[in-house]
């Protein structure tokens, strides 16, 4: 029965949503244009190089580092956000180098936002505060490293043989240069694609119902980050933070289709993934919460 509603679903929700692009052309228009705005201003400049180099790292670190392979998504989410981390985590499963269960307990530390986002887009852009930002950063920081090291230490680390890298363990830097543009190039594709589809999106919801701004926003940062922290501007600041901390805790709608994207291949499962989400949202919110009700 539910295999059936999640059929039609799929079929049902395109369908609507090419309709509602031709009753409503102009919107559809102006949204997939910001979308692609968006990419062109943010993620071609910011995303690109990292998804680039975070390959390139994976693939030369050597086998025999265990330790640095079992911290590495963590890093690399810390540096440059979602979906790097997963996709780290998902390619270090594939080789072996961690096993899926450690991967999976990763995925609910590593759905962040990356620093360059957090305090220049949101701190600086939305708040008009380099310190916003650096404290949202922070407290993001703060999750990750806790919830981290606790569900590592909390549940037993499972046994595993390290089987080779199906690649060669000594890859010379052509190898390294092309594979890595080769891999992040597929994964950008992907990123590309889901942040014009839900600019677009959003621009159809807001075009049916005449949401207030507030409402408007929430919607809007539910489904994509960027375009949520631009429609924050609309509202009264210290509402904005609000929105912003639950926002940057969830991480939007098309940053989860990017992250399963990428971890589907390596056969993880997303439960551990979306249940960070959820509760790095709590506690993002509630820290913000907290440090209003003190000042």
């Amino acid at each position: 029965m539910i295999f059936r509603l999640q059929k039609r679903l799929l079929f049902l929700l395109p369908l609507l949503c090419l309709i509602l692009s031709f009753l409503f052309p102009k919107e559809a228009m102006a949204g997939a244009t910001q979308g692609v705005q968006l990419i062109l201003s943010g993620a071609l400049p910011a995303l690109f190089p990292a998804l680039f180099l975070c390959r390139a790292i994976a693939l030369s670190l050597p086998q025999n580092s265990p330790k640095l392979m079992r911290f590495l998504p963590l890093i690399l989410a810390l540096l440059c956000g979602a979906p790097i981390g997963a996709l780290t985590a998902a390619h270090l499963s594939k080789t072996g180098a961690i096993s899926q269960k450690e991967a999976e307990r990763d995925l609910f530390s590593c759905g962040l936002v990356g620093p360059s986002f957090l305090i220049g887009v949101a701190g600086v852009g939305l708040m008009h505060s380099a310190r916003a930002g650096l404290f949202l950063y922070l407290a993001q920081t703060a999750f990750a490293i806790i919830s981290f090291f606790l569900l590592h230490r909390s549940l037993p680390r499972p046994k595993m043989s390290h089987r080779p890298r199906a690649e060669d363990s000594s890859l010379s830097l052509s190898a390294v240069f092309s594979q890595s543009l080769r891999e992040s190039i597929g994964a950008f594709g992907v990123i590309c694609g889901s942040i014009v589809f839900f600019s677009f999106l959003a621009s159809l919801l807001q075009a049916i119902v005449s949401w207030r701004d507030a409402p408007a926003a929430a919607i809007t940062l539910f489904l994509e980050l960027t375009s949520g922290v631009h429609a924050l501007t609309k509202i009264a600041r210290e509402h904005a933070f609000l929105f912003l901390s639950a926002g940057c805790g969830w991480g939007s709608c098309s940053v989860h289709l990017q992250t399963l994207s990428v971890i589907r291949p390596a056969g993880l499962s997303p439960k551990l993934y979306f249940a960070g989400r959820v509760v790095e949202s709590l506690f993002l919110l509630g820290i913000v919460k907290i440090l209003d009700w003190f000042l």
